[in-house]
C-alpha cells in the first residue's frame, strides 16, 4: 500500500513529473526494473507469425476482410 501510494504522490506532483520526462529517469526507489533490458531477447517477425494466438487472429481477419470486399464488390456491379 505504502509504495502504491509514494507512486500516486509522485503521478500527481506535477513539478517532480516533468523534471521526471525532461531527464528521462524515475526516481530512484520508485519502480523496480524486473530484468536488464539488454537480456530481453524479442522473437523474429517469422518466429511470431508462426505463434497460434497470432497466425489465426490474422487469418481469421483476412477472411472477413475477403468476405467484406466480396459483398461490396457484389453490390457494386
Amino acid at each position: 500500500m505504502q509504495r502504491a501510494a509514494e507512486v500516486t504522490e509522485f503521478l500527481n506532483n506535477e513539478r517532480a513529473l516533468d523534471e521526471s520526462f525532461n531527464t528521462r529517469s524515475i526516481p530512484e526507489g520508485l519502480v523496480y526494473p524486473l530484468g536488464s533490458l539488454k537480456t530481453l531477447k524479442m522473437p523474429s517477425l517469422g518466429r511470431a507469425m508462426c505463434a497460434p494466438s497470432i497466425y489465426i487472429f490474422y487469418t481469421f481477419l483476412l477472411a472477413v476482410n475477403s468476405v467484406v470486399w466480396l459483398i461490396s464488390l457484389k453490390t457494386a456491379l
